[in-house]
């Protein structure tokens, strides 16, 4: 695997440090779904279109084989992955289709069999991060805190738009399982060291596990290492990351990444399965009916979940979902402005030039609701170490009812903004008791 890494931003940094900070590192690999029901190679990435995935109820082995065989002649349909849902207690299929049917038709008629619980076409997802501008980079140079020893601490200037250094004087997150479903995690980062308990990849052919850009970016904004005498501060350096691959970077080595049904749903039952209290999705996509299934169920476990909210009139899924604390970025330090479709809903979160972890022991700056999103679940595990019998509802609502508004720039655009509090929140979350 080859790497050329070496600084992106020196010239930027100018002003803050002496030290370098690397960019990210060229990888190489192929990215494809994973749970091959025969020898036959998977399809390839991006051939959303051309797959179903169907569900049903738990049965007997030969009753449920004869119901997929049954379906595969009816359809002249392939099975591709098939794998149980253990916290639906449901059997998932991801069916091939001839060529000359669409995912569309053969969804609209497989969906009449009684046997099937739900049918749908295989969505595909993208994460929500872009390119920083390093001249905005070297501006938030000296604005973040100055209370930890972490060297590139005071280049963290969200830590003081949202208060988070305040709030720390209450918790860390100590102990809260977050389940970052992302691209790989670089669990080898010293400022992630102890950070990660569970290691899944969902994604079969990737060998860029560690490599991976999004997944570490996001990693090191919720819960890198503090007063460690290295690189950054996360938000919640206490809490335990389930680091949960389920996209793949596209194009390779970039920090584009995107995702699909199949990957994202056996990631999600994943983490039910496993105990995560808080899931992090940094990425957006069309709505997704078994998606929606297994975010329900993740709700109804008391599993606090959280989405980017893109610009979409809806904002985007699982942002959109009802339950879901949707989160939108805003700009520098005290810059947060605009308004989202998701109106009252809308949470805002620091996105711009936000300093995080990067492969093979760098940092970088990155931009984008990811980063927003990512910041939000490192405060709801600051909550829940103060309060563990917080409800999912609970801890929405204490966030949000603690956010400060701030206004639109273009009042008829829609309900303005609020700006996430930290310190509110958690001072709240003491109050309650």
């Amino acid at each position: 695997m080859a790497r050329l890494c070496w600084p992106s931003l020196a010239t930027a940094l100018a002003l803050s440090t002496a030290l370098s900070f690397t960019g990210a590192c060229s990888t190489t690999g192929t990215s494809r779904p994973s749970n091959l029901a025969s020898d036959q190679s998977p399809p390839a990435v991006g051939a959303a279109a051309e797959r179903i995935m169907v569900t049903f109820a738990l049965a007997p082995q030969a009753m449920w084989k004869r119901a997929v065989d049954e379906l595969v002649d009816n359809y002249e349909l392939e099975v591709l992955f098939r794998w149980p849902l253990e916290s639906l207690q449901q059997e998932c299929v991801v069916f091939g289709l001839p060529d000359n049917r669409t995912a569309q038709e053969i969804v609209a008629r497989v969906q009449k069999d009684p046997r099937v619980l739900l049918a749908q076409p295989i969505h595909q997802f993208r994460v929500l991060e872009r390119l920083s501008d390093p001249a905005n980079s070297s501006r938030a140079a000296a604005s973040g805190p100055a209370g930890y020893n972490d060297p590139h601490s005071h280049l963290q200037h969200g830590f003081v738009t949202t208060h988070i250094e305040e709030a720390h004087a209450k918790a860390s997150g100590r102990g809260v399982k977050i389940a970052v479903i992302d691209t790989g995690i670089d669990v080898t980062h010293p400022d992630l060291e102890g950070r990660v308990s569970k290691v899944k990849n969902f994604v079969e052919h990737d060998e860029t596990f560690t490599a991976d850009v999004h997944g570490t970016a996001v990693a090191g904004v919720i819960a890198a290492g503090a007063n460690n005498q290295r690189g950054i501060v996360g938000v919640a350096p206490g809490a335990e990351l389930f680091a949960l691959k389920a996209c793949w970077q596209d194009p390779p080595a970039s920090r584009s990444a995107i995702c699909d049904s199949y990957t994202l749903a056996q990631a999600v039952d994943f983490a039910i399965n496993e105990g995560a209290q808080v899931v992090n999705f940094s990425l957006t996509g069309p709505h997704d009916p078994l998606l929606e299934v297994l975010i329900d169920k993740a709700i109804e476990r008391n599993i606090v979940v959280l989405a980017a909210a893109d610009d979409s009139p809806h904002g985007g899924f699982p942002a959109s979902h009802q339950a879901v604390l949707a989160v939108r970025g805003g700009g520098l330090a005290r810059a947060v402005r605009g308004a989202t479709p998701l109106g009252e809903r809308a949470l805002a979160a620091p996105s711009e030039d936000i300093l995080s972890t990067a492969p093979s022991n760098s940092y970088d700056f990155f931009s984008g609701s990811s980063l927003a999103v990512a910041q939000v679940s490192g405060v709801a595990a600051l909550l829940l170490e103060r309060d563990p019998e917080l409800k999912p509802s609970e801890l929405v609502a204490l966030i949000r009812q603690t956010a400060q508004p701030v206004d639109s720039e273009d009042s008829s655009a829609g309900v303005p903004m609020a700006l996430l509090d930290a310190g509110a929140a958690l001072a709240a979350a003491t109050a309650r008791h």
